[in-house]
């Protein structure tokens, strides 16, 4: 496995590590606090290691073009990705919204062929393939609808149900999308790090912005000292997954990149029986074949993975 490939299942591991901590933190804080907590961390986080390891001079010298794809492939990944995930969650539930998400590979593999030119061998479509059946196997099931409080599939196929379906497929979308962004910004910053910070500061400022508008709705009282401190350490965290990712898409394709970060459903399996505990969280004998598709669908798509014309 390359550098590039070991940084995409890093920043995988490190997203799953963040979304277990991040479930903990929920029962004491609501979603767009929580959201800007890690978001604020992460720009910081990544701020510091920009100015002890990074010339900031590329960042002065860099074209102007490379700064704008920066922020726009932040905005679209996070402000606009997290909040449509955020919506996606609230009508249809985690557990559908997940297995929407987890078609994020699908869309990376065309856009990245049509756009850059990465097209993938058919064994490693394959492979991406297998992974994205994987999400869904352990995607666990829910007793809730957006119809009613008894799901069927009959109500997931009615008007509303596929317009709500679209949410969690625009999210997977802008997850795909945004690393095409990331390429074409890095030609003229090469540093993914600096990239990263820059759309890390535009989303926490856009967030930022949001949370003042949204103010009166926090009437709650202040987030708890457990939430605060499990955010701030998801932030670092998520921080250190987002610079990975980031590196990764500048070392290896577009497609590799998206499929490996889905071994973050792997990890939130593992860890949140231990985090968040209830039986709830316990791992499904299809949850476990699930996660062995999801590694068998990697390797494929490792082993087969290269250009072809």
């Amino acid at each position: 496995m390359m550098l590039g490939e070991i940084l995409a299942s890093l920043a995988g591991v490190g997203f799953g590590v963040f979304q277990s901590m991040n479930r903990r933190a929920a029962f004491g804080i609501d979603v767009l606090r929580a959201t800007f907590i890690v978001l604020l961390v992460s720009a910081l986080f990544l701020g510091f290691v920009s100015l002890l390891f990074e010339d900031l001079d590329l960042l002065w010298n860099a074209p102007l073009s490379s700064w704008v794809l920066f922020i726009v492939a932040g905005l679209i990944h996070f402000l606009l990705g997290w909040t449509l995930l955020n919506i996606s969650q609230r009508r249809i539930g985690a557990a559908r919204t997940g297995a929407l998400v987890g078609t994020a590979p699908l869309f990376a593999t065309m856009i990245a062929a049509i756009m850059l030119g990465e097209w993938l061998k058919p064994m490693a479509v394959v492979g991406v393939m297998v992974v994205v059946i994987g999400v869904y196997f352990t995607t666990p099931k829910e007793n809730k609808s957006i119809v009613s409080a008894n799901p069927s599939s009959e109500e997931l196929l009615t008007p509303k149900g596929l317009r709500s379906a679209l949410f969690g497929l625009a999210t997977a979308l802008c997850w795909a999308v945004s690393p095409v962004f990331i390429r074409q910004a890095l030609k003229g910053l090469p540093s993914p790090l600096l990239g990263v910070e820059l759309g890390m500061i535009a989303c926490t400022l856009g967030y930022g912005i949001l949370l003042w508008v949204q103010r009166k709705r926090f009437t709650d009282g202040a987030p708890s000292r457990e939430a605060i401190i499990l955010l701030t350490i998801g932030g670092v965290i998520s921080g250190a997954a987002i610079w990975a990712r980031w590196a990764a898409i500048d070392l290896t394709s577009v497609a590799i990149v998206t499929t490996l970060s889905l071994f973050s459903v792997i990890v939130v399996m593992i860890l949140s029986p231990i985090v968040v505990g209830g039986k709830q969280e316990k791992p499904t004998t299809q949850a476990i074949l699930g996660a062995i598709m999801i590694v068998a669908g990697s390797v494929m798509l490792v082993l087969f993975s290269g250009k072809h014309m």
